[in-house]
């Protein structure tokens, strides 16, 4: 029976199959009887052929006899013929039949006497068997085939007595027949492949054409093919093996009776040869009914396809469509096309129903499934709540089975990683492995949404090829469809949100499209929230850069202000005192002006560092800006806690800074103030600390102090000093003292360093510690210093004046903030122009702060004074940070000792070793040195001893004024209080 299961088509081919079997066989049948007549009429051919050849052998053997007869009716019989016309007659009579090999007479003795073929010896045939049988048989006999000896080939001879007259026996007649004649007729009388041949009773082979030379002589009784022979008596047909083992078609004939038997005749053809033809039309027919039948099942094939099987294709996959809940599908064929088309009415009629009922249902789930997620859209406070949200309701409002949003990672391998996700999933997103790169595991719906930014349906997991390394999976867990929605922002594609349903072809246009609202409306979600987040960080961060330094985000003036006033309310409930730390960095200045302000940044935020490490957490660090920290203590108890703090903060920056390969040393100077004890508030604590911090700076720096009521009263003198300081300047109320610098070696005074004095109209004389401290902090320094500048170089003039037998050069010192900030170059020139002084009496004091600051512009302007001609000493010498490199490319002239080594040298080695060590520099760089502070006879001697080359002091004389000074230099007691002096 057939299979129910089998399609139209294949029932089409099958009946075409069968009617094409039945045309096969009959078509087959007659080609086997056309071989079966064929190979009949080979074998009667091959048997009428050995009988024709046998006949002309029996005609041969006529011709003996009547060559017998005629020999006989020669004259002089008795006596044979004579020789010499013999074998003339007999060469004639072998010319008239080319079947003989030849034609002899003998006598009964064997000698042959007579022969039609010229030999060059005598012949006698007495060994032959047949002559001995001819001798005695009146009627002649036909020998066996034998080699001859006259011409070298195979015979067959028949032998005849001759007779004389009174009839006793003379001699004998032996014709010899040509057994290559056979082979000839053969050649001329029957097909190419045939055989033909001679053999005798006993199944020697007489002849065979072709391959004579191979085959003759050899025994062939034992053979298939003699035996079929023997078998028919000699005559007849048959098939067999031939002798040669190839399966032939026979014809036997009686040939000739011999002395040893009867020799037969037989023709063979090939059997192959004889049903080929047969074979190649019958493999000709099957060929054109296969290939007709072929060209009939294709015929069938493809017909069927339009004609039958399209239309009932469409009809058949509409109703697997229907069943599977895809209510939208139609099948758009003619209604009027017969049978096919009522079907198809039909199966449309039902979808429409189907639709009517569930599509309704489902769109209004969707409609309600958007109204709901709007809503979360308003409700969700950030993007992975909002994303969560969204998938939870996919699947409890939408009654799909999962949902879940993905994100496209912009990575090597274009990943796509899980954000959120809802409903049975099983770990399914663990194992999935999807990306968004254009291959195998990009080619499903969610890579495919992602990259190409359009929505991708997927209505049918178990078909679908490109849900292949996923099939697996999505069938094990009931997904049957799904669908990809990607998330669109600013044109930028973040990523999808992919909808998987438990019924194929679940998603239909109107659902497609409201899905599509959906995503567009999550994708705007997203967006608002990040701009939100965006926002909120932003204004974070304005905050933050409100409240806190940018360079070391630490909390800055503001802030430290609205900390402080926490810390001092619950300083007041607890009844507990606070402290404000007031940091200045030592020499910050330095940093910037020679490695730059990136280095000086550099340094600062290590500064900020290293300074978390030196307080407790509860404690705060503030940088109002430059280079002050203020650090507000909270919770201690008694003031060693604050000394125990300050003190770690200055061992804690004894240890250098390595800053972009730059090694560099700072300190901190500290001013403290107390609360409640100095001050009740944010901005008098500070303020009170500032001034202890200038107290900690006049100190030395590197060193902390704290607030005390008298710096209370020396900072308001010295408000009232700065104010007073500019008036000062403006009404001229300073003066010039010169303290005079002696040549160690003679004696002799060869300088002076001019030294400012104020001479306040109410207070009096005011030191200089006191005033040029506030003309450095409010910049009143450099109007002042042009005035010390031109007043030296007026006095020194008139100086030059009086003693121009012994010139006195005058030495001005020079601030670092008048270097930095005035025209130096052209204030000197403008000094010397306006006195007249030789710019070889003036010297410029220049500390090494004043080197350290941008080296380039230093070089220049140094530079620059030395081509005016302006001698140019390092003050304090050995108190900075000048390095040998530098200092040899500085053009100075003259190194100042600083007396604070010169102080305790003669107690101190350590001071006594400096001393000694910047003397021999100084002359190793070929610079004249001079040690400043030089107060009693040892200091001296050590002085002269180490070779210093010019000192001043109190030993010699305090800073005198200008008249002082003259009179001074007229005295002879210091010259010979000098040359008294021991060595």
């Amino acid at each position: 029976m057939l299979n129910k299961n089998l399609s139209i088509r294949v029932r089409l081919l099958l009946l075409i199959g069968f009617a094409a079997f039945a045309t096969l066989c009959v078509l087959v049948y007659f080609a086997v009887s056309q071989r079966n007549y064929l190979l009949s009429e080979a074998k009667d051919g091959v048997h009428d052929t050995a009988m024709r050849i046998a006949r002309d052998q029996t005609n041969v053997i006529n011709f003996a006899n009547q060559l017998d007869n005629l020999l006989v009716q020669f004259h002089n019989f008795g006596g044979l013929l004579p020789a010499k016309d013999c074998p003339q007659m007999l060469a004639q009579l072998l010319s008239q039949d080319s079947r003989l090999a030849n034609i002899l007479l003998a006598d009964v003795r064997g000698n042959v006497f007579c022969n039609a073929v010229a030999v060059a010896r005598p012949i006698n045939i007495a060994d032959r068997e047949y002559f001995h049988k001819v001798l005695v048989n009146e009627r002649g006999v036909v020998g066996k085939a034998i080699f001859s000896r006259t011409n070298g080939k195979w015979e067959l001879p028949i032998a005849k007595r001759l007779l004389d007259r009174d009839g006793h026996v003379r001699g004998v007649l032996v014709v010899a027949i040509d057994l290559q004649w056979v082979n000839r007729e053969l050649s001329h009388s029957i097909r190419q492949d045939a055989r033909i041949g001679l053999i005798d009773s006993r199944g020697i082979v007489l002849a065979r054409y072709p391959d004579a030379e191979k085959w003759v002589t050899r025994d062939a009784s034992d053979t298939p093919f003699f035996k079929d022979l023997i078998a028919h008596f000699g005559t007849g047909n048959g098939e067999s093996l031939g002798f040669d083992g190839v399966p032939r078609i026979y014809g036997y004939a009686h040939f000739a009776d011999t002395t040893d038997g009867p020799i037969y005749l037989w023709v063979a053809v090939s059997r192959d040869s004889v049903t080929s033809q047969i074979n190649q039309n019958l493999i000709l027919t099957i060929a054109i009914c296969v290939a007709l039948l072929a060209a009939l099942f294709g015929i069938v094939w493809f017909g069927s396809e339009w004609l039958l099987l399209r239309p009932i294709s469409v009809i058949t996959g509409v109703a697997r469509r229907l069943g599977q809940g895809d209510h939208g599908v139609r099948t758009g064929l003619d209604y009027n096309n017969g049978e096919i088309g009522y079907l198809a009415q039909s199966i449309d009629k039902m979808a429409i129903a189907l639709m009517s009922k569930n599509e309704i249902l489902r769109l209004n789930r969707s409609l309600k499934l958007l109204s709901e997620c709007n809503s979360a859209l308003i409700r969700a406070e950030h993007e992975e709540q909002l994303l969560a949200i969204i998938c939870h309701l996919a699947v409890e409002t939408g009654g799909y089975v999962m949902a879940w949003v993905g994100y496209a990672e912009h990575n090597d391998a274009k990943t796509v990683r899980p954000i959120a996700q809802s409903g049975y999933e099983e770990g399914y997103l663990n194992g999935i492995n999807i990306t968004w790169a254009d291959r195998q595991h990009g080619w499903g719906p969610t890579g495919t949404a992602i990259r190409t930014g359009t929505t991708v349906i997927n209505q049918e997991c178990l078909t679908n090829p490109k849900m292949a390394p996923w099939r697996e999976a999505a069938i094990k867990r009931g997904y049957q469809s799904s669908i990809a929605l990607p998330l669109i922002c600013d044109k930028q594609i973040l990523g999808a949100l992919t909808i998987y349903a438990a019924d194929p072809y679940a998603f239909g246009k109107e659902e497609q499209a409201l899905l599509e609202e959906l995503a567009n409306d999550l994708a705007y979600g997203i967006q608002t929230l990040r701009a939100r987040i965006e926002h909120d960080a932003a204004q974070r961060q304005l905050e933050f850069i409100a409240n806190h330094d940018i360079l070391t985000g630490l909390p800055n003036r503001l802030l430290l202000h609205d900390r402080f006033e926490q810390a001092m309310a619950h300083a007041k409930r607890e009844n507990s005192e606070m402290a404000v730390l007031f940091l200045d960095l030592d020499n910050f200045n330095q940093v910037n002006d020679t490695l730059g302000h990136q280095v000086g940044d550099q340094l600062l935020v290590a500064v900020a560092e290293r300074l978390q490490g030196c307080v407790r957490e509860t404690d705060i660090i503030s940088r109002p800006g430059g280079d002050e920290f203020v650090i507000l203590l909270t919770n201690f108890n008694d003031q060693g806690s604050i000394d125990a703090i300050a003190q770690n903060i200055i061992e804690a920056f004894s240890e250098p800074f390595d800053v972009d390969s730059n090694i560099l040393i700072t300190s901190f100077s500290i001013g403290i103030s107390i609360f409640p004890v100095d001050g009740s508030n944010f901005s008098s604590l500070l303020k009170h600390a500032d001034t202890a911090l200038y107290k900690a700076k006049d100190s030395g720096r590197n060193t902390y102090r704290y607030f005390s009521q008298q710096m209370k009263v020396n900072e308001l003198e010295h408000m009232q000093l700065q104010g007073e300081l500019r008036n000062a300047i403006r009404n001229q109320e300073f003066l010039l003292h010169y303290q005079p610098q002696i040549d160690v070696a003679n004696g002799l005074i060869i300088g002076a360093e001019a030294l400012v004095r104020w001479q306040h109209p109410e207070r009096g004389l005011i030191s200089p510690a006191k005033f040029i401290p506030l003309a450095e902090r409010s910049g009143l320094i450099i109007p002042l210093g042009e005035w010390i500048l031109n007043e030296a170089c007026r006095q020194a003039q008139a100086w030059q004046a009086i003693y121009q037998h012994h010139p006195i050069t005058v030495a001005v010192n020079l601030s670092a903030l008048q270097f930095k900030r005035g025209d130096i170059l052209e204030s000197v020139k403008s000094a010397l122009d306006n006195s007249g002084l030789p710019a070889s009496q003036l010297e410029l004091e220049l500390t090494e702060s004043v080197l350290l600051q941008d080296v380039e512009s230093v070089m220049k302007t140094i530079h620059g004074l030395k081509e005016i001609g302006v001698r140019l000493s390092i003050d304090d010498f050995g108190t900075g940070y000048s390095s040998l490199s530098y200092l040899k490319r500085l053009a100075v002239d003259k190194l100042k000792i600083d007396q604070s080594f010169v102080r305790d040298m003669s107690v101190d080695p350590d001071d006594a070793a400096i001393v000694k060590a910047i003397i021999q520099l100084g002359h190793t760089l070929q610079l004249s040195v001079i040690a400043e502070g030089v107060e009693n006879e040892d200091q001296l001697v050590i002085l002269r001893n180490y070779g210093c080359d010019e000192i001043q002091g109190y030993l010699y004389s305090r800073p005198l004024p200008a008249e002082e000074f003259a009179a001074f230099v007229r005295s002879e007691k210091l010259h010979s209080k000098l040359l008294n002096k021991p060595s």
